[in-house]
């Protein structure tokens, strides 16, 4: 089973766990809020990524949310787009 680590972060998106020490996903400044707006787009752009993998059979996927307020807002948007398919 083939495993895929990304981590992701507003305005940049899915980052592979192979360029997270790499300009300029390590070293960027973020303000500590986002817009609504911004974090919908994050989280489609995961839920796709989601929707991809699993088309190339994987059968668990694990999600980690950090405790910064603006992931734990994605999350709950990711929620609601689970919601929406029949199954994740």
């Amino acid at each position: 089973m083939d495993a895929y680590v990304v981590f992701y972060t507003p305005y940049i998106g899915l980052v592979p766990e192979d360029l997270e020490d790499t300009y300029p996903f390590s070293q960027h400044e973020a303000p500590s809020e986002y817009e609504e707006e911004e974090l919908g787009r994050l989280a489609r752009e995961i839920w796709g990524f989601i929707k991809h993998v699993k088309d190339k059979g994987a059968d668990t996927i694990f999600i980690s949310s950090d405790i910064a307020p603006w992931s734990k807002k994605v999350r709950e948007i990711l929620e609601r787009l689970k919601g929406s398919e029949t199954k994740i």
